[in-house]
């Protein structure tokens, strides 16, 4: 039986037994939080859109994609064309989930990753705890730009190295 740790601001942590194959029982704490959807937008002009944002616990501006929180719920579509209007004041003609995983077992959450093509101005009011600037670069300077990041955001920038690999072929004729 789980034991529950704690719970509040959108946390539970609870302590878990799980056994291996072997029979050997092992135990760990595990947290379960909001998942969250990613976006990784892509304009007319085949640039990716990405984000520096001011992260007030690090004192510094990361870069990253625009991301969310999925509410409890809510369809994680409805989440990243949501933040994506918030984040960045475009919604996407297009949108398509990648892939969806987990970082890690010990965490309980789940990321959506999504393409979000065909962008349109629609904005909505920008969260007033947020603070972000919005820029469009080629795959490769965006890549470059979340690994040089004072604080390199893991989930954004593995969404564009393995958007990257996983679309070589079509971005070396499209030129991105």
């Amino acid at each position: 039986m789980d034991q529950e740790l704690f719970s509040g601001q959108g946390w539970t942590v609870t302590l878990e037994k799980a056994v291996l194959p072997n029979g050997v029982a092992t135990t760990a704490a595990r947290a379960r939080t909001f998942d969250t959807a990613y976006l990784i937008g892509v304009d007319d002009a085949e640039k990716i859109l990405i984000l520096r944002e001011y992260r007030p616990f690090y004192g510094k501006y990361i870069w990253k994609l625009p991301t969310g929180k999925i509410k409890p719920g809510e369809d994680p579509s409805v989440t990243a064309q949501r933040e994506l209007r918030e984040e960045t004041g475009f919604e996407s003609g297009s949108l398509k989930l990648l892939w969806s995983g987990q970082g890690t077992e010990r965490l309980k959450a789940t990321d959506y990753f999504f393409l979000a093509e065909q962008l349109k101005p629609s904005p909505l009011p920008p969260d007033e705890d947020e603070l972000m600037e919005i820029h469009f670069l080629p795959l490769q300077k965006a890549i470059d730009t979340l690994l040089s990041s004072p604080v390199v955001h893991t989930p954004s920038t593995y969404a564009l190295m393995r958007f990257e690999r996983e679309n070589r072929k079509k971005l070396s004729k499209s030129g991105i």
